[in-house]
């Protein structure tokens, strides 16, 4: 009987195949994770160079205007203001500058006067027969919105907490009498006293106070930020009691005399 041999057939090669699909895929990662990698580096680059100019512009702003960051002043808002010149820029004023009315001026003048902390003085420059500068006196912007406002509110802080003030000179005897009478009072808050002729600014001072006031010589006394006349004046109305009365009208408090304790004498038996 005549054998038939059927054809070999091929068994497919799973194996190789199975390694050149693992090797294409190794291939294609190691691809995408230098790529990734790439990325990375390049992103941390940008990021650092970033980060020291903004660093140094921040430290550069710091020097400049000696901001430093606080609880009202977060170091984001800092952060933001890098953007800005380094340099602080003096804004332009485009407003006219403050008017001050005489009473007005002479307020602001004895606020700035009373500021012992500050040890103010008026410049030798001015010219006293003329308004002095408001941007001398005051410590805000004299051209804002608000500067009126600000300046009512410094005139009438001023007088409540100086109801009496003393422009005098130390050796003159008029001077002497009137603090003298003024001592007698026991006053809350005591008189303001200012020795014109001991002050440096005593050349421009003194006839400034003569064109507010409308006085010509010292001493002169205010009371809630008008004067209240000589010192013949003053001493008349000491001397029939009404002198306590404008003091009290002014603001002033007179503290009356604790009285003594009177110890009863041991009754004897």
């Amino acid at each position: 009987m005549p054998s038939f041999a059927l054809p070999s057939q091929t068994k497919p090669n799973y194996t190789s195949t199975a390694t050149s699909f693992f090797s294409a895929l190794s291939k294609k990662h190691q691809r995408l994770s230098a790529a990734l990698l790439l990325f990375l580096s390049l992103a941390a680059l940008f990021s650092f160079i970033f980060g020291a100019q903004h660093d140094s512009s921040f430290i550069a702003y710091q020097r400049a205007t000696g901001r430093q960051p606080t609880a009202s002043y977060p170091l984001s808002r800092a952060f933001k203001e890098t953007n800005r010149a380094v340099a602080p820029q003096r804004k332009i004023a485009t407003a006219e500058p403050l008017y001050l009315t005489p009473a007005m001026e002479l307020g602001a003048l004895v606020a700035f006067l009373t500021d012992r902390a500050a040890g103010n003085a008026l410049p030798s420059t001015i010219d006293p027969q003329q308004q002095i500068p408001a941007d001398v006196m005051l410590d805000f912007d004299t051209r804002s919105d608000f500067a009126q406002l600000e300046v009512d509110d410094l005139v009438q802080d001023t007088w409540m907490r100086n109801p009496i003030v003393i422009f005098s000179k130390v050796h003159s005897p008029q001077g002497r009498d009137l603090k003298k009478i003024f001592a007698s009072y026991k006053l809350k808050p005591a008189p303001v006293i200012f020795e014109v002729d001991q002050r440096e600014d005593a050349s421009v001072l003194e006839p400034a106070l003569y064109r507010l006031i409308g006085e010509t010589s010292l001493p002169i006394v205010l009371l809630g930020g008008r004067s209240i006349g000589s010192p013949e004046t003053i001493t008349k109305l000491h001397e029939s009691g009404d002198l306590e009365r404008v003091m009290k009208t002014a603001g002033a408090t007179i503290v009356p005399p604790k009285k003594k304790m009177v110890i009863p004498a041991p009754k004897l038996k």
